[in-house]
């Protein structure tokens, strides 16, 4: 469970100044190679994670079973395999992929706060049940999302017959956001492990239940009427004939094989399922849980949707843009955006507060935070609390986050200030996001304001009790991670792309340079945001330098995985991205995102470089035997690498990437928090784990 608590953690400094804790060898010794509670390197996480990859290979046979069973009566048997490596049906992989990291997610929530060594049958006992239970819910939540959300169509034939890609964007967004607020219920504060298990399934349904709702009111909300005065200038390039002036919706749309549509319903449930679940990690008063959600589902979303419409996506109103333009880049774009809000809000969502004294003491807005705790379960729910969030320091973040997506917008401009626009004339930024012809701007776009985005998720999870000084320490660090992403930048044109021009390629609509670009800008907003979580006994002075050093070896690192994985591969990645195939960018950038992901834990706890590198080497390797892993238990048939060259299958490369990403997560449960420095005098504090991890 999060908490303020985790900002009072020492989790960088295992040694007196920064110099020595960097190569603290004595402290290495004992975390890395001695056996003790608190080390990474313990034989039950492999074979939990030996598990894990098995458990993936039974969820494969679920998926293809439930599948079958509910097209029973189709004129020809269904069979995954060929569908996925032979008919390369992409609408069926994006929704396999997407139960696979779901199962994922839910893994990890099970795990959270649990200590192996301690209590290995609860540690086993709880993955085992959590991962029977995961599925089986995942099922249920598909079928009602199925009866009662996406009914203006046949799903599964959708996705099976017509492989509409807009359905299984839909079914993609509403599986992940369940597992999410699965796993937070499955990791939340529980006395016993029946009580548990019974406050997971009651979160779920509750859950469920708002997830449902939230996605039919979008529709209704975003739904556009035939007397609107943008429906006659749509015209149908393929029809020919007159202006289309039918009404239409979001959930329309997307039953129709609008891909725009599907990917903006499938966006905004899991920028709602991050939502519902964020309470969930704090406690379980389902007055908070209300209270947030009231005011993050009805006040802040809809605020940034209309701050990302008109600032940013100024070239077309997004209802038009997506429901008549069909403009996938635009709405990839806006979700990405609403993602990243939502990551925000929970990062600075750490507390629950008794009414009656929430801010009381003016110095420390924290200190008047004081929750009675109930034993029961019912007695946690009913328990009168509302959520630390109203307070400067967090409308500050909601502020800077705005900022700092107008801000990219102008940075990320610059690189075109030489490029000409088609048929002459300077370069618009708005207008080629607004442009449905070319959706590779837009991605690009997106996932390097996510990136810079994560930077300011990192810096205020742990806030400073004066709004002043927490405002300082966001803008300081937030500059120092947007110029080191501008660094990254060029790394990207110079060393990891250096045989074609990114911006050349862009403004031609390459959406593979695009995607394995932008993998890259994640990644580094993921080390970033790592580095800055957190905090440390260190002067500003040191807290930069390290920031800096961590950056410069998450690079390397990254570097060094990117040339791996073209000596593994068995074609020319270059080329490939070159000729705009699109399954080598989601291969290649999607993995290097996951690579990030398993190695910030590692960089948030530790600050000796003896500790972090063969964590991270060893991500590496675990990554490159995944990818064998997948390819021949969770895709036979086709070599996958076959797959990716010869077919341009990026469905198949799609579910090796949430295979190796939905790991990654897996893996930041094997790297516990530290405890502090000193513990007492006859116990090494190297065998004294924190008060439990992260949550995002």
């Amino acid at each position: 469970m999060a908490s303020l608590a985790d900002c009072s953690v020492d989790v960088y400094s295992q040694a007196g100044d920064v110099g020595a804790a960097l190569i603290d060898y004595n402290y290495t010794r004992n975390v890395v190679f001695g056996e003790y509670i608190c080390t990474p390197f313990k034989w039950e996480y492999l074979v939990n994670l030996v598990s894990v990859m098995l458990w993936l290979v039974i969820a494969r046979w679920l998926y293809d079973a439930y599948v079958r069973a509910r097209r029973g009566g189709a004129a020809t048997p269904f069979k995954l395999a060929e569908e996925l490596t032979k008919r390369d049906n992409p609408a069926l992989a994006i929704d396999f992929a997407s139960f696979l990291f779901a199962i994922c997610l839910i893994t990890r929530g099970s795990l959270l706060d649990l200590q192996p060594a301690i209590n290995n049958e609860r540690y086993f006992g709880a993955f085992f049940t959590y991962q029977a239970v995961g599925c089986a819910v995942l099922l249920v939540s598909r079928f009602l999302n199925d009866k009662l959300m996406l009914r203006k169509a046949d799903n599964l034939k959708a996705i099976v017959e017509e492989r509409s890609v807009a359905v299984g964007c839909v079914e993609a967004g509403a599986t992940i956001s369940t597992a999410i607020i699965f796993a937070a219920a499955a990791g939340g504060q529980s006395v016993n492990f029946g009580e548990g298990v019974a406050a997971t399934l009651l979160y779920w349904a509750i859950g469920q239940v708002l997830l449902l709702l939230y996605g039919n009111a979008v529709d209704l909300i975003t739904s556009l009427p035939a007397l609107s005065p943008y429906a006659g200038a749509f015209v149908d390039p393929s029809s020919g004939g007159p202006p289309t002036k039918t009404a239409t919706s979001l959930l329309k749309e997307a039953a129709g094989g609008n891909v725009a549509a599907g990917l903006s319903v499938g966006f905004d449930m899991v920028h709602a399922g991050i939502l519902i679940a964020a309470p969930v990690y704090v406690g379980y008063s389902l007055l908070a849980w209300v209270i947030f959600l009231a005011c993050a589902l009805l006040v802040v979303s809809p605020l940034m949707h209309l701050y990302i419409d008109f600032i940013v996506l100024r070239g077309a109103g997004y209802t038009v843009n997506v429901l008549r333009h069909k403009n996938w880049g635009a709405a990839f774009l806006l979700g990405l955006l609403k993602l990243l809000t939502a990551l925000l809000l929970m990062s600075s969502y750490k507390e629950n507060c008794d009414p009656q004294t929430l801010n009381t003491v003016e110095d420390d807005y924290s200190l008047g935070c004081v929750v009675k705790p109930a034993e029961s379960l019912v007695g946690k729910l009913a328990t009168v609390a509302v959520p630390n969030v109203f307070n400067w320091q967090v409308l500050i973040n909601l502020l800077v986050l705005l900022v700092i997506i107008l801000f990219t917008k102008g940075v990320y401009v610059l690189r075109f200030a030489n490029k000409s626009a088609e048929g002459g004339g300077s370069f618009s930024l708005d207008k080629t996001l607004a442009d449905p012809a070319n959706n590779a701007v837009s991605v690009s776009y997106a996932l390097y304001t996510f990136a810079q985005g994560l930077v300011v998720v990192g810096v205020v999870y742990c806030p400073d009790s004066n709004a002043g000084l927490h405002a300082a320490n966001l803008i300081l660090f937030t500059a120092i991670g947007c110029a080191l992403l501008l660094v990254a930048f060029k790394i990207n044109d110079c060393v990891l792309l250096n045989r074609v021009s990114n911006t050349d390629m862009l403004a031609a609509d390459n959406v593979a340079i695009a995607i394995f670009e932008g993998g890259s800008f994640a990644a580094c907003g993921i080390i970033l945001r790592a580095s800055l979580m957190g905090e440390s006994d260190y002067d500003y002075g040191a807290s930069i330098g390290l920031t800096a050093l961590y950056w410069v070896v998450g690079q390397l690192i990254l570097l060094l995985f990117a040339y791996v994985y073209r000596l593994i591969t068995i074609f020319d990645d270059w080329e490939q991205l070159k000729e705009n195939n699109t399954a080598a960018g989601i291969s290649g950038g999607v993995t290097l995102v996951a690579l990030a992901v398993a190695m910030s834990y590692a960089i948030l706890y530790y600050t000796s470089l003896l500790v972090v590198l063969p964590i991270s080497l060893l991500s590496v390797v675990v990554l490159m035997l995944l990818r064998a892993v997948v390819d021949k238990l969770i895709l036979p048939g086709d070599n996958l690498d076959s797959e990716i060259v010869n077919d341009k299958n990026w469905g198949a490369a799609l579910i090796e990437a949430s295979v190796a990403l939905g790991i990654a997560f897996i893996s930041n449960m094997y790297v516990p928090q530290p405890g502090a420095n000193y513990v007492s005098p006859t116990v090494p504090y190297f065998d004294v784990c924190g008060s439990g991890n992260f949550n995002i």
